[in-house]
């Protein structure tokens, strides 16, 4: 039997993100929305923790508005991200997939330093770039937290039961 070994601290890849602000909120228009690309490289399987090469990029799209001002806000978030994956040395293990991310959510504003609310999310996943071939489905549903405690820190939580 061969064993490898195995470090357990590697480098797991690179990303950065890009974002647009298409809509600024106004007086006139209560929606803010942005779009943001975030190109991906990686060389470990996540799962496995197998040497790979990936490739991926998850482009986004995030709405948001006030439903009653400083006090119930809403937010939409969609994410698309289409990857190609090969382990190292076997040109027959291309694997081609996507992921996508489709969630809500409703936000009160009990003081301006502490919100809570409630988020869904649906996840998807597919052994192609286009929504075809599904590989696995989730629903989630559950509370978020918001306390500012200062200027400088925050803290944000989210538990979504699936």
């Amino acid at each position: 039997m061969l064993f490898r070994s195995r470090s357990l601290y590697q480098c797991d890849g690179m990303s950065t993100e890009f974002a647009y602000k298409l809509l600024d909120r106004t007086t006139r228009n209560p929606f803010a929305a942005t779009v943001s690309v975030e190109p991906r490289w990686g060389r470990i399987d996540g799962g496995s923790g197998i040497h790979s090469e990936s490739w991926s990029a998850e482009f986004k799209l995030f709405v948001d508005a006030p439903i009653v001002d400083d006090k119930l806000f809403w937010g939409f978030n969609l994410n698309w991200a289409p990857g190609v994956q090969q382990v190292i040395g076997d040109p027959a293990s291309m694997q081609r997939g996507s992921t996508t991310n489709v969630s809500t959510a409703l936000t009160y504003a009990f003081t301006p330093t502490f919100m809570l609310g409630v988020e869904a999310k649906y996840v998807g996943a597919f052994a192609d770039y286009f929504f075809r071939n599904n590989q696995g489905r989730a629903f989630f549903l559950g509370p978020t937290l918001f306390w500012k405690v200062n200027e400088k820190l925050a803290f944000n939580a989210v538990f979504l039961p699936q």
